[in-house]
């Protein structure tokens, strides 16, 4: 403004005063009240927004003289600040007035008061122009498409044309006395170039504006309002009128009615692992999710990506994915105005290798196959029912769709593997090892000669024999019990014979050893062979005998069972006492009796009896009575007692008198023995 005397300014304005005196007892929209007549003006009772409350949320900023004037204009209720306050948050309207330079920092901060819904109103001065260049930064920073506006560097507006209240914007509300034009003084206040017509609030000509307004949309940021007035001293009490109190309170219902920011859409996040195995639970979270205005937000998800954000509704959500593969989960984040936003990721789902309980034996016997199982299959649902389940013999070399292994010589070992398969071409095998143990031959079959034979007469032996493993390597030994062994090398497909010649009579266990090439061997005797001398009297026999429970009631436990015997018995020629052997073997008791001694022999055609002594299992002192009966049907009695106690511990005819007929028969046919009695 410049410093000249205003008085042809001061005229024109009381000419508009007195226009306006008709509106001296009426109060405007605002609720500042107009004067009752032009002189010194009374201070205003209260600002108040469009609805007349009273808003003391106003500042009055700066150091120049005419702020404590505005401030009581407004009713007293602003607060008064030589300096911008660090906080403006308490405020929603900031009137400056000052003629100094605003800084950068306090442009930076004013900026961002309008920017959060408040309204800014700023002095400029037609002189002034270090202030006017800082109010030329703010606008052009502050205003969109403001890159032609100019703030003053005009110097005085010249009366070149009339001063129109613009009734096209909301700051024009004015009573309709202010619909006038009026001139300007000569050294009016400074200009703005460049103002779109919307904007203008009075203009001089329609290319300098004395002040201009913006609302929020016009404003970065959309919201607050803005107010440029180039003449800081229009307070002055000189000039200060009916017109000047109705420009006032249209200014603060405008900047009170600034808009606020207009509500941002949230800025969602998801959070969550971005690899999973398969048919595990994997949590979504919407950690790092936002809101520009701090609103609450609301979130819903949308996990398998059918376009409804219907599968959680809270701040986490689980999904479970049945089958690997890529998925794209959705989140919707809405905030508390109903904007929203939305975020997607994609996760990778693995494929989770099946499992299974593989089932092989610990051991097998050589040659017996290897049977293989394979149960309690666990795996995702998906792949379930396309579950492959194959076997390996050879340690996991190769695999096939048979439950078992072939088996092999032993000793040896087997590494097994059990495979199980999903569609995706995920597996687990499962390795066993199997012991292959070597199985021992076993001997068939023994036979030899069950009669009697005679002193120098070839004995047979014939037998059979088995084992797991029909490639193993055989061999054979033969004890003749004479102190001779017959070796058999190779013995042919499971087939041994051999022949043996006694030289002395007796009684004889045969015993048949059969090895593998693993030192594995079975054993079978024969009881027993019978050797007899037919130039002398005798009496022999051989074969088995089976007998009942009650024959053997102590040593064999009451139990049933087979006896094999073989005897020989004769004088010498000269003798008073006979020689022989007596062997008798309880198959039910595993004991063995033997002779030590003869004490007679008595020969009575066809039935001979003999008795002695001698030992179980060689041990005891035991006596024994055999009687024998060579006949058609021969037949055999054996008695055997102890002899410190004379309990009876064997006798296939118990309790029947010594010389009572032999019912124990003998089968010469069957071959189960045979007796044979010659007298001298």
């Amino acid at each position: 403004m410049s410093l000249s005397p205003r008085s042809t300014r001061a005229g024109i304005i009381s000419m508009l005063a007195g226009v306006a005196l008709a509106l001296a007892a009426c109060r405007d929209s605002t609720g500042i009240d107009a004067p009752s007549s032009v002189g010194p003006i009374a201070a205003p009772t209260a600002a108040a927004s469009s609805s007349g409350t009273s808003v003391p949320q106003m500042l009055v900023w700066g150091t120049y003289s005419g702020g404590d004037l505005l401030q009581s204009y407004l009713g007293g209720t602003p607060a008064r600040s030589a300096t911008l306050p660090d906080d403006l948050t308490p405020y929603k309207v900031i009137w400056h007035m000052d003629l100094g330079f605003i800084s950068a920092d306090d442009r930076a901060r004013l900026a961002d008061f309008v920017k959060s819904g408040g309204g800014l109103y700023l002095s400029g001065e037609c002189c002034a122009s270090e202030l006017n260049l800082s109010i030329d930064a703010f606008v052009t920073g502050i205003v969109k498409n403001s890159a032609n506006i100019q703030v003053g560097g005009l110097g005085p507006v010249e009366p070149i044309g009339v001063y129109m209240i613009n009734p096209n914007t909301e700051i024009a509300a004015l009573p309709t006395s202010l619909g006038v034009g009026f001139p300007w003084t000569t050294f009016a206040p400074g200009g703005m170039l460049n103002i779109p017509t919307q904007n203008q609030f009075i203009m001089a000509t329609p290319l300098t504006t004395v002040a201009a307004a913006w609302d929020g949309p016009a404003l970065v940021g959309n919201a607050g309002r803005l107010v440029v007035m180039m003449d800081v001293n229009w307070f002055d009490p000189a000039f200060f009128t009916t017109a000047s109190y109705a420009i006032l309170g249209n200014i603060t219902r405008f900047l009170l009615n600034a808009p606020e920011p207009p509500n941002q859409a949230p800025s969602p996040a998801i959070s969550s692992l971005l690899t999973r195995p398969e048919g595990i639970p994997l949590q979504f979270s919407a950690e790092g999710s936002s809101d520009p205005d701090g609103d609450a937000l609301t979130y819903a998800w949308d996990l398998d990506n059918d376009g409804a954000y219907d599968d959680g509704t809270g701040f986490t959500a689980v999904g479970f994915f049945e089958d690997d593969g890529s998925y794209t989960v959705h989140l919707r984040v809405t905030d508390a105005k109903g904007a929203s936003s939305t975020a997607s990721q994609t996760v990778t789902i693995t494929n989770m290798d099946p499992r299974m309980t593989f089932t092989a034996p610990a051991s097998v016997g050589e040659g017996t196959s290897i049977p293989l199982s394979a149960s309690g299959f666990i795996d995702v649902t998906t792949d379930m029912l396309a579950l492959q389940v194959t076997y390996s013999c050879d340690g996991g070399t190769t695999f096939g769709t048979t439950a078992s292994c072939p088996g092999v010589d032993g000793p040896a070992t087997v590494n097994v593997v059990g495979r199980v398969k999903d569609k995706d071409g995920g597996y687990t095998d499962y390795p066993k090892t199997v012991s292959v143990t070597n199985a021992a031959p076993a001997i068939v079959s023994l036979t030899l000669p069950p009669a009697p034979v005679a002193v120098g007469t070839d004995v047979s032996l014939s037998a059979a024999y088995s084992d797991d493993w029909a490639n193993d390597g055989h061999s054979a030994t033969i004890d003749w019990d004479d102190a001779s062994i017959s070796a058999v090398g190779e013995p042919n497909a499971g087939a041994i014979s051999a022949t043996h010649t006694y030289t002395t009579p007796g009684v004889y266990t045969v015993t048949l050893t059969v090895s593998d090439d693993a030192n594995a061997s079975a054993v079978k005797s024969h009881q027993y062979v019978v050797v007899y001398d037919p130039s002398a009297g005798f009496v022999t026999g051989a074969g088995w005998i089976a007998y009942g429970a009650t024959a053997c009631p102590v040593l064999c436990g009451g139990t049933a069972g087979r006896g094999d015997f073989g005897f020989v018995s004769k004088y010498k020629k000269g003798a008073t006492v006979p020689t022989g052997d007596t062997r008798f073997e309880f198959h039910a008791g595993t004991l063995a009796f033997a002779s030590a001694e003869y004490e007679w022999l008595l020969v009575a055609g066809k039935r001979a009896q003999f008795k002695g002594r001698g030992t179980i299992n060689g041990a005891g002192d035991y006596g024994f009575l055999v009687t024998a009966v060579d006949d058609a049907t021969d037949a055999f009695r054996i008695k055997i007692w102890d002899r410190a106690t004379s309990s009876i511990v064997f006798d296939n005819q118990m309790n029947a008198d010594d010389n009572a007929p032999v019912n124990t028969l003998l089968d010469k046919v069957s071959g189960n023995g045979s007796i044979v009695i010659r007298a001298k």
